[in-house]
């Protein structure tokens, strides 16, 4: 054992003998993600299991276990939390609705503006289905199905789109969405962050300006 701590990066070297120690004691085995050097001094990420092997006294004699490189999915992990990172700043900063969803659509972060356009809490919404508590009954199917879960098996999130969302006292907003697909270093679909733009009264006054003209057009072929 002393020689395989040798390989452990030291700033996991506590966290890896407390898990150790924790399945020694109660005869379970011991599982851990750290941080280990290769013989070439390369760091990895690696995911440890291992058992003890105990005399007929109940002591641990010895320990085997395996080690298996998990380096690639480990920098995804730290990226994609970067990317979130950076995200969630913008949004802090900008007045307009922002949503990460995961790949099955939950809620993964959403922004203040988000929630005081809707009238939820965040509690209310972290971890639940976006297509279930915001999109509208006639095409939450729709949006799931064609342009959610399509896009991610193809990995062609449209960029662009204009949808309406259902606010928690049953009034619709207009939304403007811009849309960006976050994937792992493998170039997996996990994620998609969305930024939209409440356009709703933007719409009402275009349509209350062609509906003027509309009616001064008729006004002037009417007149004599």
């Amino acid at each position: 054992y002393a020689s395989f701590a040798k390989c452990v990066h030291p700033q996991d070297l506590p966290r890896v003998e407390q898990a150790v120690m924790e399945a020694q004691q109660s005869h379970q085995f011991y599982q851990a993600e750290f941080r280990i050097y290769w013989p070439d001094g390369s760091l990895h990420w690696v995911a440890g299991r291992g058992e003890f092997f105990y005399n007929a006294a109940g002591e641990a004699q010895r320990m085997a276990g395996v080690v298996m490189d998990v380096t690639d999915r480990r920098q995804a992990y730290l990226a994609l939390q970067e990317s979130e990172r950076q995200f969630r700043t913008l949004l802090e900063t900008v007045q307009l609705v922002g949503v990460i969803l995961d790949r099955e659509g939950k809620i993964v972060l959403c922004n203040d503006f988000l929630l005081a356009l809707t009238g939820w809490r965040r509690e209310e919404v972290l971890h639940k289905n976006w297509f279930d508590l915001f999109a509208p009954p006639e095409i939450r199917k729709d949006l799931r199905d064609r342009v959610f879960f399509n896009s991610l098996r193809s990995g062609l999130v449209p960029s662009h789109y204009e949808n309406e969302i259902m606010t928690r006292d049953g009034r619709r907003c207009l939304i403007a969405w811009n849309n960006t697909l976050l994937r792992s270093l493998s170039g997996e679909p996990l994620q998609v962050a969305s930024i939209g733009e409440d356009i709703t009264e933007r719409k009402k006054t275009e349509r209350a300006l062609i509906e003027s003209e509309q009616h001064f057009r008729l006004l002037f072929e009417q007149a004599t």
